[in-house]
């Protein structure tokens, strides 16, 4: 999946240094990326090609710092021989590592940039200097990034998988219910309450498979599979989900495992689930 980048290894405590010559910088605008590609590999901008300072620290991989800033206009990249492209385009380059650490990186420019003044006061918020976390100075309200949880559910029913089209989304590829778990709700609730809502099927044996920073939408993807309850005769909402099916395991082509929906889908497909 996207996050699993070994041997790389991805640091998220917080101890930001002054950017030092090499340090990557991400430029973002509009759900993209700057980079420089070719022959399917990506090159992204080094410090001091870009101007940052320690405000715009990320994270580091492998002891490598990595910044992250917001570009306006994104049909004017600031450095030459850059490009935007859909952060989604990002996914299947090389380095390996890299559209995970782009995916992140986004994650937290994007929080920067939709915190911007205290909820409570109006004040405009200024970078912690002790955690990852913006901070009031007039009324010391301090904002943590959001993380918003939801559920990927692989329902099976027999040799077949529920295989669904989303209305929102856009997206040509069957994929699998899913949605946010509500306040005061378990991720187990959210499985059961989303196959109702979406499918009309009451599930049970809920079993959990996985986890997933998914920082190009600030989520954490959590996986799950159950097998039908009883009747599995389909009742779409026509709000979220356009159409499902059920298909034999036989019939389902191979996916990439970037996302917990594809991996849930293949693993079905394999028969490990």
């Amino acid at each position: 999946m996207l996050h699993e980048i070994y041997p790389s290894v991805f640091d998220n405590s917080f101890h930001p240094r002054a950017p030092q010559k090499g340090d990557v910088v991400f430029l973002y605008s509009r759900n993209s990326v700057a980079v420089c590609a070719g022959a399917g590999d990506l090159c992204v901008p080094v410090f001091p090609a870009v101007d940052v300072t320690i405000d715009d620290f990320l994270f580091y991989v492998d002891n490598r710092a990595f910044f992250g800033r917001y570009v306006q206009d994104p049909a004017s990249c600031p450095i030459e021989g850059y490009t935007f492209i859909p952060l989604r385009e990002s996914f299947s380059m090389q380095p390996a590592a890299l559209p995970f650490e782009i995916a992140t990186g986004y994650h937290i420019v994007s929080w920067r940039r939709y915190h911007r003044f205290c909820g409570v006061c109006g004040t405009p918020l200024v970078p912690s200097t002790t955690e990852r976390a913006l901070v009031c100075p007039q009324c010391r309200h301090t904002i943590y990034p959001d993380i918003h949880p939801a559920v990927n559910i692989a329902i099976r029913n027999g040799d077949k998988l529920l295989l669904i089209k989303n209305t929102i989304s856009g997206f040509p590829r069957y994929s699998l219910v899913a949605g946010f778990i509500e306040i005061g709700e378990t991720a187990e609730d959210t499985v059961r309450r989303e196959s109702m809502e979406e499918v009309g099927l009451r599930v049970k044996n809920v079993r959990y498979f996985g986890s997933q920073p998914w920082g190009i939408a600030g989520n954490l993807q959590i996986g799950y599979y159950c097998d039908v309850d009883g009747s599995d005769q389909i009742r779409v909402d026509g709000n979220e989900v356009k159409e499902a099916l059920w298909f034999k395991r036989a019939e389902i082509p191979p996916r990439d495992t970037t996302s917990i929906t594809g991996a849930l889908i293949e693993a079905f497909r394999r028969g490990e689930i």
